[in-house]
């Protein structure tokens, strides 16, 4: 099972396809998990057929990458709060964190030049990515 690490997160991916083919990952929503209902196997397939080195990833907090559930949820009040008044709000991981995630998810697989597509809460992360 391949695993990228970003600092202290440990990041389980699979893949699909020939080596040498485009890479595109496909970033799942917020907290769901490879096999989930978003990029099921046949959609893998798919792309796959169409000449793609298909990536799938488990983000930070889901699935079999590494659990951040010790740094907490974010408290929603506390974060409108701190936004209305001008602050920065305390937060346990940013989009732009995942984003780097899924960079190391890249450079552990040697790939220097990625297509990234993203479902939900999984298109803002593939935003900050790019």
């Amino acid at each position: 099972m391949p695993f990228a690490r970003n600092g202290e997160v440990d990041l389980y991916y699979e893949v699909h396809g020939e080596p040498k083919a485009p890479v595109l990952i496909l970033v799942p929503g917020l907290a769901e998990q490879i096999g989930s209902v978003e990029f099921p196997e046949e959609q893998v397939r798919l792309f796959v057929d169409a000449g793609f080195r298909v990536v799938r990833v488990d983000c930070r907090d889901a699935g079999l990458s590494t659990s951040c559930d010790e740094a907490g949820r974010p408290d929603l009040d506390e974060i409108v709060t701190a936004l209305s008044s001008g602050e920065v709000p305390v937060v346990p991981y940013t989009h732009g964190d995942m984003a780097d995630d899924l960079l190391a998810v890249a450079d552990d697989m040697g790939a220097s030049g990625i297509h990234l597509v993203g479902a939900s809460g999984g298109g803002l992360v593939v935003r900050w990515a790019a």
